[in-house]
């Protein structure tokens, strides 16, 4: 990836995870946002946090999810739109060669990715392999983790290092 890529990724992820904060004087703080990181040639991540319950020193996700295709993929600008307080949530970034999208809709606590509906009470890991190849994109869940996350930490970085079995599907060759 390209110095330039990488510096218009890096600046994109730290407008992405803006979020937004509602807090009361008695109340819990709610957050919503979302974000996104590249991780290897072949491997780019999306997650996103919608209407989440904050803890003290730690950031709460109710999604991530994991793009994978040929290296070099996802070496090109790209653009980026979200929508915090919009029923369905989602997030998206797009190029010439495809649109990465997650729709959230709160009511069915479902996850909507390249047309699969996942139940978010069942898994709240994906992985959408071929996602370089228009239309042949497969999905697969990888199941249901705890997604609360230090605050300094990268969160698609962090759960790969904390779960084993997730580094070892997700980055893995997918030929």
């Amino acid at each position: 990836m390209s110095v330039f890529s990488r510096r218009w990724l890096a600046a994109a992820v730290v407008l992405a995870i803006g979020a937004v904060l509602v807090r009361a004087a008695d109340k819990p703080v709610r957050v919503s946002g979302g974000g996104g990181f590249p991780l290897t040639a072949s491997v780019t991540s999306m997650w996103g946090a919608v209407d989440e319950l904050t803890t003290p020193g730690s950031k709460p996700l109710t999604f991530m999810i994991y793009f994978r295709g040929d290296p070099g993929w996802h070496d090109r600008k790209w653009n980026s739109k979200q929508q915090f307080q919009a029923e369905p949530y989602f997030i998206e970034f797009s190029c010439e060669l495809t649109t990465l999208r997650a729709d959230v809709d709160l009511p069915s606590r479902s996850l909507t990715v390249f047309g699969q509906k996942i139940d978010l009470a069942v898994a709240n890991v994906v992985l959408v392999d071929r996602v370089d190849h228009p239309g042949e994109e497969v999905v697969t869940t990888l199941g249901r983790f705890d997604l609360r996350f230090p605050e300094e930490a990268n969160p698609a970085v962090w759960l790969l290092k904390t779960h084993d079995e997730l580094r070892a599907r997700v980055l893995v060759s997918s030929k």
